[in-house]
C-alpha cells in the first residue's frame, strides 16, 4: 500500500508539473499573434495604435464565376462588408466596454485601435482575433539630386515617355482609352489643367463635377509626425485636394496631358482617387 501511494503521488505530481508547464507555455502563446515591434513599443506601459486582424476573413473566390465586372464588384463588396459586420461585433462590444476608440475596416477584416500592452494582451487571447500588427508609417520617397540639370527646351513628348517607349505603344492604338486609373497619395489638384479633363467626376459638356464615388479622403486626423495640426486641405475633404503636391505630380505621370504636351503614360485614361497620406505620411 505504501509503495502504491508513493507511485500514485509521483504520477500525480508529474501530471501537475506537465499541466503547469503546458499552461505556462500557452500563457505566452498570445505573443505569437502580436508584432514584435508592438510588444517593444508598449513594454513600459506606453500606448500606440495597431491593427486587429480578425480570424475570419471573407471568401470571395466565387467571384470568378460571375461574368460581368459590375456584378463581380458588387459581390466582392457585399461579401467583404457583411463578413466584417458580422464577425467584428463581439470585438467592437469589448472595445466599447473599455472605452477604446476604433475604426472599422472591411477590405481586410480588421479594426484599428489604440492602447497599451494590457489591451493588446486581452485582444490577442481571443479566438476571433487572428493577429495584431503594427500600424506602419510610410513616407513617400523624396527626389534625389543627380547633378543633371534640366534644359529649357521642351518637346511635345516628355523624356520619361520616350525613355520607356510609351509613345511606341500609342502608335499601336493603346493610349489608355476605356481605362480608369485609381490613385492613392497626398491628394490631387483635380482642376489642374493636365488632369481636369481626365477626372471621372468632371463632365466637360456641362462643365459640372460630381465627386461621389470618384474621390475619398481617408485622412481624418493629423499625423503625429507633424508638430502642427494645420493641414491645408483640412480633414475628410469632400473634393480632391492635395496637401503636399506629390499626388498631383504622380497622376500627371500616369494620365496627364496639357495641349500638345504629352505628360502621362496613358493620356486617354480617366482617373479617380483617394488621399491616404497626411502631408507625406
Amino acid at each position: 500500500m505504501h509503495k502504491f501511494f508513493i507511485r500514485s503521488l509521483a504520477s500525480t505530481l508529474a501530471f501537475v508539473f506537465a499541466f503547469a508547464s503546458s499552461f505556462a507555455q500557452s500563457g505566452n502563446e498570445w505573443q505569437r499573434k502580436v508584432s514584435p515591434s508592438l510588444l517593444e513599443q508598449t513594454r513600459d506601459g506606453q500606448s500606440t495604435s495597431f491593427i486587429i486582424v480578425l480570424t475570419e476573413q471573407a471568401d470571395v473566390s466565387d467571384a470568378k464565376h460571375i461574368r460581368t465586372k459590375e456584378a463581380k464588384g458588387e459581390f466582392v463588396f457585399q461579401t467583404l462588408r457583411q463578413t466584417a459586420q458580422q464577425s467584428q461585433k463581439s470585438v467592437l462590444t469589448y472595445l466599447e466596454s473599455q472605452q477604446v476608440s476604433y475604426r472599422k475596416l472591411y477590405i481586410i477584416n480588421a479594426i484599428r485601435a489604440e492602447g497599451s500592452m494590457d489591451l493588446i494582451h486581452a485582444l490577442a487571447i481571443r479566438h476571433d482575433v487572428g493577429k495584431i500588427v503594427d500600424e506602419p508609417l510610410v513616407g513617400f520617397t523624396k527626389p534625389v539630386e543627380t547633378g543633371v540639370r534640366e534644359t529649357d527646351t521642351r518637346s511635345a513628348i516628355e523624356w520619361g515617355i520616350d525613355m520607356i517607349n510609351a509613345n511606341d505603344v500609342w502608335d499601336l492604338g493603346y493610349t489608355g482609352q476605356d481605362v480608369v486609373v485609381g490613385g492613392e497619395d497626398t491628394g490631387y489638384e483635380w482642376h489642374h489643367p493636365a488632369l481636369k479633363l481626365k477626372y471621372r467626376g468632371y463632365d466637360q459638356l456641362t462643365d459640372t463635377v460630381d465627386h461621389n464615388y470618384n474621390w475619398h479622403d481617408a485622412i481624418h486626423v493629423p499625423d503625429t509626425h507633424h508638430v502642427d495640426t494645420v493641414n491645408p486641405c483640412g480633414y475628410d475633404s469632400k473634393e480632391p485636394c492635395d496637401d503636399r503636391g506629390h499626388g498631383t505630380h504622380t497622376m500627371g505621370t500616369m494620365i496627364g496631358s496639357e495641349g500638345e504636351n504629352q505628360i502621362g503614360v496613358a493620356p486617354d485614361a480617366q482617373w479617380c482617387a483617394c488621399r491616404n497620406m497626411e502631408r507625406g505620411y
